[in-house]
C-alpha cells in the first residue's frame, strides 16, 4: 500500500455532522484518490500531525484530538513541540516520545524518520 502526505488541505469527515483538518495526514493513495472525489477524506488519516502552539493548543486538546483520531482510523497520532524539539507519538498501544537523534517508526509504510529532519 503506497502512502503519501496530503498536498493539499483536506478535511477529513468523522460522522455525518462532523469534520476535522490536521496540520498534516498521511493516507494510503487509493484513500487519498477517494478523498479528491469525495471532497473529503472518511475517517481520520492514518497518520495525523499536528505541531504544538502553546498560544493556540492545550494539552488536554491533543489529548481529546488523539482519542478522536484513533477512534476513527488513525493509527499514529503525533504532536509535534518545537520548543524542545520533541515528537509523541500516540498508537492504540500507548505514547512515546521521541527526540534528536532517534527515528519514528511509520506502521504504514515499511520505513522511519528521522527527528533530526523534523527539527532541522
Amino acid at each position: 500500500m503506497a502512502a503519501q502526505p496530503c498536498p493539499q488541505l483536506v478535511s477529513y469527515e468523522l460522522s455525518q455532522y462532523e469534520a476535522r483538518s490536521a496540520d498534516v495526514g498521511v493516507t494510503s493513495q487509493s484513500r487519498w484518490l477517494d478523498a479528491l472525489k469525495n471532497d473529503n477524506l472518511a475517517g481520520s488519516p492514518e497518520i495525523v500531525v499536528e505541531v504544538f502552539s502553546p498560544k493556540s493548543n492545550t494539552a488536554a486538546e491533543m489529548a481529546e484530538k488523539a482519542a478522536l483520531c484513533l477512534g476513527t482510523g488513525t493509527l499514529q497520532f503525533w504532536v509535534v513541540d518545537e520548543r524542545f524539539s520533541i515528537v509523541t507519538v500516540t498508537t492504540a498501544s500507548g505514547t512515546n516520545l521521541f527526540t534528536r537523534g532517534q527515528r519514528i517508526p511509520l506502521g504504514l509504510v515499511d520505513t522511519s524518520i528521522p527527528i533530526n529532519d523534523i527539527f532541522a
